[in-house]
Formats: C-alpha cells, structure tokens, sequence
C-alpha cells in the first residue's frame, strides 16, 4: 500500500510539474490568466512571484549587467500594487560605473513605478547625488527606459566645482 501510495503521489507531482511547464511556454494559457500571481517585469524577475497586495519590508534588489552590478534599489517597504504598479518608501537607486564605483544616487520619501509605462513618479522629497553635484527637489518623473526626467520644484542645486572637468 505504501509504494502504491507513493508511486500514485509521484505521477500525480510528475503530471502536475509537466502542465505547470507547458502553461510557462503557452502566453495563451489559462493557469497563467487565471494566476494569483504578477508577472511584473523581466528586469526583476523575483518579483513575478508576488500577488498583488504583497508588502515587503528592507528590500534590496540588485540589478546586473553582464554579470556586472550596474544598480540597486533599496526601499524600507515595497508594494506590488497591481499588475502595472509597485510603490515604495525610503526608497534609494545607487548607479555604479563600470569599473563597480558608486556613480549615483537617488532617495526619495516615497514612489511609485509604472510597468506599463516604464515612469516612476514621486511627489515627496527627492535627493539626486553624483560627485558633481547635489539636486534636492520635491518630487521626480523619470523615465527608466529612455533615462530622462526631471525634478520637481521648488529644485534647489549645489555644484561641486572642484570635480568639474576643466579644460
């Protein structure tokens, strides 16, 4: 009864691992529309398994390159708020060049980042560093694909003259 048993679980696992696969390689499948879960980005792909509502605390997500590490955003809470959203708070982006130095960085309070379209907005207090200069401004719209945005005002920024390129 025992190996009978076991045997009859190992198909019934077998059988289900198979039909979870096929459904991965079918975009039209139902287990995948019918899925508690979010497909959210292919850039942060750990948060595929999260359902909406999900609230993580101290995250830290990596971003590589060519195995090289070229970001991390940190925040001191994340929420997959739907689909197309997830928000933060406290939360810091560090960009780093390609010999691994620290190139950038941005805090802000709180925001939001749109998959769909690629824009992460904050109306709080946003601080943008380089050694170049410092920007503080109240707010941020950025879009991640294109690598443009701006600050929002009031903006106030310092210059660091001494690391100016002087030619």
């Amino acid at each position: 009864m025992g190996i009978r048993l076991y045997a009859v679980g190992l198909i019934v696992l077998i059988t289900t691992a198979i039909s979870y696969a096929i459904a991965a390689e079918d975009e039209s499948s139902t287990w995948k529309e019918n899925s508690p879960f979010v497909t959210i980005d292919a850039k942060f792909p750990a948060l595929d398994l999260l359902p909406p509502g999900s609230v993580l605390k101290n995250v830290s997500l990596p971003q590589y390159e060519n195995r090289k590490k070229i970001g991390v955003i940190t925040a001191t809470q994340m929420k997959v708020v739907n689909e197309t959203e997830i928000s933060g708070e406290n939360i810091h982006i560090y960009t780093f060049s390609a010999s691994g130095d620290q190139s950038s960085h941005l805090f802000t309070l709180g925001g939001s980042y749109f998959f769909n379209t690629q824009f992460f907005v904050s109306n709080l207090r946003t601080i943008l560093e380089e050694a170049r200069f410092r920007a503080v401004g109240a707010g941020l719209r950025f879009h991640s694909d294109r690598q443009v945005g701006f600050l929002m005002g009031p903006v106030t920024t310092y210059i660091n003259t001494e690391k100016l390129d002087k030619k």
